[in-house]
């Protein structure tokens, strides 16, 4: 793990904290897993994970270059069958109302619980820059990580939902759902003391896992990279 640390440093003031004692690892499962649920009842974040995230993809279909195939996910059929039912934003406006929703915790606690490690990339402040840089930390983690042995996942939702949480007050969220996501990021400030001085960019998870049977596809470098 000191080597996934020494490679983040590279990129300027970045810095990698990891967490590998098991009881820290419970609880971030705990958080993201109810951030997770919390982003499938909040109208922005369903409609953002089902329109530019989640690709339902056939046998026939070319390779997903924008997105993720449900396919690299390896779900069980139950929860695919319960991905599509919670497609509707209908059945999400019904599961508000009812207070429901708890299975989709169900989906990310267990493999998050059962993780090596929990990493968490942190910069200095939240800017542009700051953005590239810690794109750049990620790629140089990511890749120390793969040629370890290691399988990392990204913990995206968190940082995601406390942003918008800040940033906008939480518009169009209720406020049992802004007191819970204040109550979770100051359970994850408590986990990483770091975050008292820095920002957290990217968090995920790291694990020894068996290949992926479907791997995520690549946009072709001609349709990201142009030179003038």
């Amino acid at each position: 793990m000191n080597k996934l640390a020494n490679v983040v440093r590279h990129t300027d003031q970045a810095n990698l904290v990891i967490l590998e004692a098991q009881d820290d690892i419970k609880k971030i499962a705990d958080i993201v897993s109810a951030v997770e649920r919390i982003r499938f009842m909040y109208p922005q974040g369903h409609h953002d994970f089902y329109t530019k995230e989640l690709k339902w993809t056939n046998e026939q279909d070319g390779p997903v270059e924008e997105g993720m195939d449900i396919k690299t996910l390896e779900l069980a059929e139950s929860d695919k069958v319960g991905l599509r039912v919670a497609a509707s934003p209908e059945v999400i406006k019904l599961l508000n109302k009812w207070g429901g929703g708890a299975a989709f915790e169900k989906i990310s606690k267990g493999p998050i619980a059962s993780s090596s490690a929990i990493g968490l990339i942190t910069l200095p402040e939240y800017s542009q820059l700051n953005y590239v840089n810690g794109g750049q930390a990620l790629q140089r983690v990511w890749t120390a990580a793969n040629l370890s042995g290691l399988s990392l996942q990204p913990l995206t939702a968190p940082f995601f939902m406390f942003s918008i949480l800040n940033s906008t007050n939480g518009v169009d969220m209720p406020d049992s759902m802004k007191q819970e996501l204040t109550t979770l990021e100051q359970q994850i400030n408590t986990i990483f003391p770091s975050l008292s001085y820095n920002k957290g960019v990217f968090m995920f998870r790291l694990s020894y896992a068996d290949e992926a049977t479907i791997r995520t596809g690549r946009r072709p470098v001609d349709k990201i990279l142009h030179f003038s």
